[in-house]
């Protein structure tokens, strides 16, 4: 993933052989009463979660709500909905003025994701103190998307892969949701567990009418304009478990994915770490060799491509 006048990079991703999602309720000062299943970042402290409608609802079709907590001094952060920022729906937020401009962006290589056209992102709710910014928000026609011409979804149904990326330098223009950006600080890959995150029609109600909220504040409306607000210097920042690995194999190169499969099938937990950008098909690698354009068979399969 790469962002920048280039944008969400792979300049190092971390992807675990194992879940790295679990349920989380947004309870206490600032919260929502709403829970998802969320992604939990340990260096950043930082929280991306998502919650789905039944699946083939008619009522709810096509959408998510999701949710972002970033430190105050993530000036932007994003998540790509699938293995890698190339031919994947990005969205993306940041703070401006006590409110979050979000959009919804594409990528067809390692440059700057252009404005994307289609999905309709409302704000259900903002919360910013002095240590965090977190943004609910509402993404319908979020889960199918076409990218120069191919087709991409977001199945909850089936275990996902996921990126985010995560910034301290600010867009170039704060109030435009169609700024540029510099390149992330950084950004990585990881596991989940989507079908934990699907709930029954009346609780997604529930949660888009906003009876669910323990806030004591007037939470905000649906509108995209509207926001809640506070100057409190309380963290509503989660706390996290440490994951025992039984192994931690370092370089996801044809031997590391190997041993890596090899040591999942036996059960074992297993943190895959990788400097570099992705490697394989599956995990967001689109360099090929001329011969082998319109396949899934990277150039990483074929080391003797390289110049």
């Amino acid at each position: 993933m790469r962002f920048g006048q280039a944008v969400l990079a792979a300049a190092t991703f971390v992807a675990s052989a194992v879940a790295q999602s679990s349920q989380y309720c947004d309870a206490g000062t600032g919260g929502t009463g709403l829970c998802f299943e969320t992604y939990f970042d340990p260096v950043y402290n930082a929280r991306y979660g998502w919650t789905f409608p039944p699946t083939g609802s008619t009522t709810y079709p096509s959408e998510f709500i999701g949710q972002f907590t970033v430190p105050i001094a993530g000036k932007w952060a994003g998540v790509a909905l699938g293995q890698g920022m190339n031919g994947n729906l990005l969205v993306v937020g940041w703070p401006n003025s006590g409110s979050i401009v979000k959009s919804a962006r594409q990528a067809v290589n390692y440059a700057q994701p252009t404005v994307y056209s289609g999905p309709t992102i409302t704000t259900l709710n903002t919360y910013i103190n002095a240590t965090h910014w977190k943004w609910t928000y509402r993404c319908q026609g979020c889960t199918s998307w076409t990218i120069n011409g191919a087709a991409g979804k977001l199945d909850p149904t089936q275990y996902c892969v996921f990126g985010w990326a995560y910034s301290t330098t600010p867009v170039t223009t704060p109030s435009n949701p169609a700024s540029n950006m510099i390149q992330h600080d950084d950004a990585r890959l990881f596991g989940f567990n989507c079908t934990n995150g699907i709930v029954s029609a009346s609780t997604y109600a529930s949660y888009l009418s906003g009876s669910v909220t323990t806030t004591t504040t007037s939470k905000s409306s649906t509108s995209s304009t509207s926001t809640k607000t506070s100057t409190t210097t309380t963290s509503s920042v989660p706390t996290v478990s440490a994951t025992p690995y039984d192994y931690v194999v370092v370089g996801a190169g044809n031997c590391g994915l190997v041993v890596a499969d090899r040591l999942t099938e036996a059960g074992k937990n297993v943190l895959l770490i990788e400097r570099g950008g992705p490697s394989t098909y599956a995990t967001g690698g689109r360099e090929f060799a001329p011969w082998l354009t319109g396949t899934q068979a990277s150039i990483h399969f074929y080391p003797s491509s390289w110049e």
